[in-house]
């Protein structure tokens, strides 16, 4: 079995949409649980969207809900992305290429 990892840089992302097979509708089974979104639509910035673009092509991407409440909370996951995304930028400009 393969392990797998999760990039920091796609840990949290806003969920706009989820679609189960080109449908505006959540699907229940007959067990009581739900059909997978098929298509998920996600606000990403510039190097997330970049990100996802490579691992569209080259792998399977599976995604996992981290959070559903308030959203108060929720800022302090986006806040805590956004930081590292500043501190990752101003490493990158101050002292060349930073790895993930």
């Amino acid at each position: 079995m393969a392990l797998h990892t999760i990039s920091f840089n796609l840990l949290f992302v806003i969920l706009i949409k989820s679609v189960e097979n080109s449908k505006d509708a959540v699907i229940k089974n007959d067990d009581g649980s739900y059909e997978l979104p098929s298509t998920i639509t996600v606000l990403a910035n510039t190097q997330q969207a970049k990100l996802l673009a490579e691992y569209e092509g080259n792998a399977e991407i599976h995604a996992a809900l981290v959070y559903r409440g308030d959203k108060s909370t929720a800022e302090k996951f986006l806040s805590t992305q956004n930081s590292y995304f500043k501190n990752k930028t101003e490493t990158t400009t101050e002292g060349g290429a930073v790895n993930e």
